[in-house]
């Protein structure tokens, strides 16, 4: 009896040792984590590089109906953005993080060639809003019964980086790469003309 009652206690560890201790592997890939390692920018594929565009801004016009002096503010960069956007045609792309929220380093340009910098920003297939790096406003006196009419033209940077990015998995260490493109565009500079005219009666 002694001897069945210890064969019984032996199974039983034998049992909670293969519970705990054994698993497959599979199981284990299918509902793995994956953790962001890695992400390296280059110029390396045509259309990368740096370019310039304008946008015409819609003319500011404020009028002075009263017979004293009014100022005005004007800030050409107040509607104006920083937007940054990862692209990428692989389909894991943006589903290996699952919900959590993953920052990597933002790029920046030195000697004509792209690295990581020491800012960070949101991985993900929405484009990231940031205020740009310039703004400027202006206090414009209004004489009376005047006019004011500005018209302007803000200009853009735009950098189109290809992106290589590394997630490896939690247990397996399993590591993949993710290719795509970076793209930002930025506010650079503000031109324009200003002019004040009397207000006449139509």
């Amino acid at each position: 009896m002694k001897q069945q009652k210890l064969f019984h206690l032996a199974l039983y560890a034998i049992l909670i040792v293969c519970t705990t201790g054994c698993y497959d592997k599979d199981e284990i890939r299918d509902g793995e984590k994956y953790l962001f390692k890695d992400i390296q920018y280059s110029f390396e594929e045509e259309g990368d590089g740096f370019s310039t565009y304008d946008v015409e801004l819609p003319p500011f016009i404020m009028e002075n109906n009263s017979s004293g002096s009014i100022t005005t503010t004007h800030s050409p960069f107040e509607d104006a953005w920083q937007e940054s956007t990862f692209q990428s045609n692989d389909p894991e792309a943006f589903a290996w993080m699952g919900e959590e929220d993953v920052f990597v380093n933002a790029p920046y340009v030195f000697g004509n060639k792209p690295s990581s910098s020491g800012t960070t920003i949101k991985y993900g297939s929405e484009t990231t809003k940031a205020k740009g790096p310039n703004s400027s406003a202006s206090t414009i006196s209004i004489a009376p019964y005047h006019r004011l009419i500005i018209k302007g033209t803000l200009h853009y940077s735009k950098l189109v980086a290809t992106y290589t990015l590394t997630f490896a998995g939690e247990y397996t260490k399993t590591e993949k790469q993710i290719k795509g493109k970076f793209i930002q565009t930025t506010p650079e500079s503000h031109t324009g003309s200003m002019t004040m005219k009397p207000i006449t009666a139509d």
